[in-house]
Parts: structure tokens; sequence; C-alpha cells
């Protein structure tokens, strides 16, 4: 019990002094001083045709594997 009261007082410790912090701090980064980004429909186009050879050839070496599994358990009992 006092482990947990302990925790407890310590953890509110932490958030009483992270309050105490004055504001007097200026902002180090401005959107002012950012460059635009611009979108390119280019950059898109290429990524798309690679994930579903992707996601086949995972799904290939798991079938291939749970199927190696398969008779390699029954080659094992019999």
């Amino acid at each position: 019990m006092f482990s947990i009261l302990g925790m407890l007082f310590l953890g509110s410790l932490n958030a009483t002094l992270a309050q105490d912090e004055t504001a007097d701090k200026k902002d180090s980064v401005s959107i002012d001083d950012a460059d635009p980004v611009y979108y390119d429909a280019e950059e898109d186009e290429g990524g798309s045709g690679g994930s579903t050879g992707t996601i086949l050839a995972i799904v290939g070496g798991v079938a291939v594997i749970a199927i190696g599994a398969f008779y390699f358990m029954k080659k094992k009992k019999g």
C-alpha cells in the first residue's frame, strides 16, 4: 500500500513541476519560414504495382511452409 501511495506522490510531483515552467519561450519553428510542399502525381503512380506482388509472395511462402510442416508431421507420426 505504501509503495502505491509513494508512486502516486512522486508522479504528482512530476506533473506539478512540469506546469511550473515559464511560458516565455518562443517557438523555434515558424510556418512562415517553411518551404511549400507540392503534390506530385507521378511519384504516386510507380509505387502501387509492387504491393500486389509482395503480398502474393508472402502468401505463397506461408503456404509452402504450411504444406511442408503438414507433410513433416504426417511422416513423423507414420
